[in-house]
């Protein structure tokens, strides 16, 4: 457990307050360096050897897993929640803001996962919380503890949903710089197009006059030696 997830509650939660602030002030390079040094401070600041970052498709019908913290590593896992495959949990997520399951081995909402995924990986509690943003929710950030039950502090959950809406802010930004590079793109290719269209209307213009030139110098040919 680190030393943040083992001081006495009010401790706790001041050292949890000042690694928010931290994080609020923090740039990355990429999104992916985001999401790692995220990931990776969630899961020091409370003890956890996982943490991941889910983003939802174009539709809202799966979740994709995109940036993986495990064990002092960082992964991009690929592995993909479906609405249709998953929809205990699908609905347990989306009905509230944070899931909280103390113990994995038994809770109703993880059934779907107990043979083919927590079984294999060791996972005794989880902690999810929605990552929204603008009336959307993105994603989700899953906190997974490996090994026995363990009881999720009111601390603990609170952390964890400050931490999904830093994520949230990072998504959005990162969507907005998407856009913009989108927008900077269109315009350079309408540049080109009128720079083209220019090129085209001046080179239209020298055929003319070469044209021109060309009919003057056969009338005067014509009239110089008369068939």
């Amino acid at each position: 457990m680190s030393e943040v997830a083992g001081q006495h509650p009010g401790a706790e939660r001041a050292a949890l307050h000042v690694l928010l602030g931290d994080l609020a002030v923090m740039d990355w390079p990429s999104l992916e360096a985001g999401l790692a040094a995220i990931a990776r401070t969630t899961a020091d600041a409370i003890g956890v050897r996982r943490v991941s970052v889910w983003r939802y498709d174009d539709e809202g019908a799966a979740m994709h897993c995109v940036s993986l913290w495990q064990d002092g590593t960082f992964l991009v896992d690929g592995t993909v929640i479906a609405r249709r495959t998953h929809p205990i949990y699908w609905a347990a997520i989306h009905a509230s803001r944070t899931v909280a399951v103390d113990d994995a081995r038994t809770s109703p909402v993880l059934i779907e996962f107990r043979d083919a995924y927590l079984a294999p990986l060791g996972i005794g509690a989880l902690l999810d919380t929605s990552i929204r943003a603008d009336g959307r929710t993105l994603g989700l950030l899953c906190v997974e503890h490996i090994g026995g039950p363990r009881a999720w502090t009111a601390t603990e959950r609170d952390f964890i949903a400050s931490i999904g809406d830093r994520v949230a802010l990072l998504l959005v930004l990162e969507e907005r710089r998407r856009l913009e590079l989108r927008l900077r793109e269109a315009h350079a290719m309408d540049a080109v197009g009128v720079l083209a269209g220019g090129i085209a209307h001046d080179f239209n213009n020298v055929l003319a006059v070469i044209g021109a030139s060309a009919a003057m110098l056969e009338e005067m040919l014509d009239t110089a030696h008369p068939g």
